[in-house]
């Protein structure tokens, strides 16, 4: 995974390495170090669960990081209101719209309103951690998700 695409505060999976990981669990990222910037495999990135957020942390390498593909059940499970193949939420004075077009990508399209319903932003999106960036660099508040962190 791209080191440089994750902050502080993205979800990711790993693909069960290091020891300490499960592959398909959800891991918060807590800071990222990148070893080198021509080259967006080295570096790594400290993660946790709910459990041990405070107390212990695993540190792993961006070859092992894998992103969460977004999902109808993703948009359901951290509360967006769904109406047929639409979700939305309100994060502060923002309206968020998250259309899910099902063609043969499978794509999910982003649009970003502000209080007088002028957009701000439109964008395809694949990955959670993307979503959450898009999301926080336009509005600079986060998308909750911490109900996805597995314990």
């Amino acid at each position: 995974m791209n080191i440089r695409q994750l902050r502080a505060g993205n979800l990711v999976t790993t693909n069960g390495k290091p020891a300490g990981t499960t592959n398909g669990n959800v891991y918060k990222v807590l800071s990222t170090d990148s070893a080198n910037r021509l080259d967006e495999l080295r570096g790594s990135s400290t993660i946790a669960t709910k459990e041990i957020q405070y107390h212990s942390f695993v540190d792993v390498w961006a070859k092992d990081l894998e992103p969460v593909e977004i999902t109808d059940d993703l948009f359901e499970n951290i509360g967006l209101s769904k109406d047929y193949h639409r979700f939305k939420t309100k994060i502060g004075k923002y309206e968020i719209d998250i259309v899910h077009h099902y063609d043969f990508n499978e794509r999910f399209n982003l649009v970003i309103y502000d209080n007088e319903d002028e957009i701000l932003l439109e964008a395809q999106v694949v990955y959670l951690h993307t979503l959450q960036n898009l999301i926080f660099d336009i509005t600079d508040l986060e998308l909750d998700v911490e109900n996805l962190i597995s314990k």
